[in-house]
C-alpha cells in the first residue's frame, strides 16, 4: 500500500497544514501587535525629539538666569539657619529650656507693663486734674449732680490747656457726679 494515497495520512496532513496555518496566524497576529506598539513608540519618540528641539532652541533671558542666580544664592545661608533653628528647637524641648522661657515670657510680660506705666500715670493725672475743674466749674456755676459738662466748659479751669492722653485716648469729663473717662485707660479715678 502505497503511504501517501493513504487516507490516514491525507487526515495527517491535513490537520499537520491546519495546526501550522493557525500558527502563522497567531504569529502574524503578534508580529501586528509588536508593529502598532512599535509605531505608536516611534510616535513618542518624534513628539520628544521635538519638545527637545524646542527647548534646545530657547534662549533663556540673560537678567532671568542672573536674577535667578542671585535668589539661590541666599539657599546655603538659608538651609543653615534652617539646621540651626532644629538644632534650638531641640535643645528648647528640655525642662531646663522651658522653665528659662517660661521665664523669659514672664519678664517680658512684666517689662511690658513697666514701660505702659508713666503713660497710664500721665493719664491718671490729666483725669485728676479734669475731676478738679469739673468740681470748680460745678461750684462756680452752682451746678447739680447730673448737670452735663464739656471739656471746653472745664477749659478756663485748665488755665487753657486741655490735657490729652499720652496713648491716644479721648477724655470724657462726664456728667457732674460721675468721674471723667479715658477712650484708652477707661475711668482710673472714681468720683
Amino acid at each position: 500500500m502505497n503511504l501517501l494515497k493513504s487516507p490516514r495520512f491525507a487526515w495527517t496532513c491535513a490537520g499537520l497544514l491546519v495546526v501550522a496555518l493557525e500558527f502563522v496566524s497567531w504569529r502574524i497576529q503578534e508580529q501586528q501587535q509588536l508593529r502598532a506598539s512599535l509605531t505608536e513608540k516611534k510616535l513618542q519618540l518624534e513628539n520628544f525629539r521635538m519638545e527637545n528641539a524646542e527647548i534646545k532652541d530657547f534662549v533663556w533671558p540673560t537678567n532671568e538666569v542672573a536674577q535667578l542666580r542671585e535668589e539661590n544664592a541666599a539657599l546655603p545661608g538659608l538651609r543653615n539657619e534652617v539646621t540651626q533653628l532644629r538644632q534650638t528647637n531641640a535643645l528648647t524641648q528640655t525642662p531646663e529650656a522651658q522653665q528659662l522661657l517660661a521665664e523669659q515670657e514672664q519678664l517680658t510680660g512684666q517689662n511690658q507693663k513697666l514701660v505702659a506705666l508713666p503713660p497710664r500715670a500721665n493719664c491718671i493725672q490729666n483725669l485728676e486734674k479734669i475731676y478738679q475743674a469739673k468740681q470748680q466749674w460745678a461750684a462756680k456755676n452752682d451746678m447739680p449732680k447730673g448737670s452735663l459738662v464739656t471739656l471746653k466748659d472745664l477749659a478756663e479751669f485748665l488755665n487753657g490747656d486741655i490735657p490729652e492722653c499720652p496713648d491716644g485716648g479721648v477724655y470724657s469729663p462726664n456728667r457732674t457726679g460721675s468721674p471723667p473717662i479715658c477712650s484708652f485707660h477707661g475711668p482710673l479715678i472714681p468720683e
